[in-house]
């Protein structure tokens, strides 16, 4: 293997929690009358780890919540501009794992979003400083989203490695997994402590997170 590739949300950063605390925070300014707690798990299941499309989330929110002068459009943007600030600060065991790979591995991110929010995301987490510039993609940037082929074509181009050469690690199912696969990487799927329901396809080893990488390095 000559290079690794990674996911961003929930692969790299805890996108989860971010989203968590961005709902508290609406919540204690723009609908106080309401207990979060009492409305999280029925939040964070709608949300569904960010699968389920932003627009049908927003509607969704605005419809049963009703904040007042709110649109489905405006709760959006809020999202996009203000979930970076809520991301959890990245352990220094991925740091240090993220230096080691650099030694004998060419490593990027490929991240499905909006260039602004995502680019957001990588600079409070500073993986802008992890990651060479070069090497991270934002399916925004090409008007694509995961798991478009041309977007997995990208790192291939950049690197000039076969695909067989190329690692690609990330916690979705269909977007990472399948994608990555369809262009002939090997894959690593981040269970996060799902169980893999695919059944036509399945992933060349499977972790619990991506802290979990460093036994595989001799092997991949």
């Amino acid at each position: 293997m000559k290079a690794i590739y990674f996911d961003l949300d929930n692969t790299l950063i805890d996108r989860n929690a971010a989203m968590d605390n961005c709902m508290m925070a609406f919540f204690e300014q723009y609908l106080p009358h309401y207990s979060y707690p009492k409305e999280q798990n029925q939040i964070l299941l709608k949300d569904n780890w960010g699968y389920t499309p932003r627009e049908e989330f927003c509607i969704w929110f605005i419809t049963v919540y009703q904040p007042q002068n709110w649109t489905s459009n405006t709760f959006w943007l809020y999202i996009k501009k203000t979930i970076h600030q809520y991301i959890p600060p990245l352990s220094s065991n991925l740091i240090s794992l993220l230096e080691t790979l650099k030694k004998d591995y060419l490593i990027g991110i490929l991240t499905n979003g909006s260039v602004e929010n995502q680019t957001a995301k990588i600079q409070k987490t500073k993986l802008d400083k992890t990651f060479p510039p070069a090497t991270i993609h934002i399916s925004a940037q090409y008007n694509l989203s995961k798991p478009h082929p041309i977007l997995f074509q990208q790192i291939i181009t950049q690197t000039k490695l076969p695909p067989s050469k190329i690692t690609y690690i990330g916690d979705d199912p269909i977007k990472d997994i399948w994608g990555a696969q369809e262009v002939g990487m090997k894959t690593i799927w981040i269970s996060n402590g799902r169980k893999w329901k695919e059944r036509d396809f399945e992933p060349d080893e499977v972790i619990y997170q991506v802290l979990h990488l460093a036994p595989l390095l001799p092997f991949i």
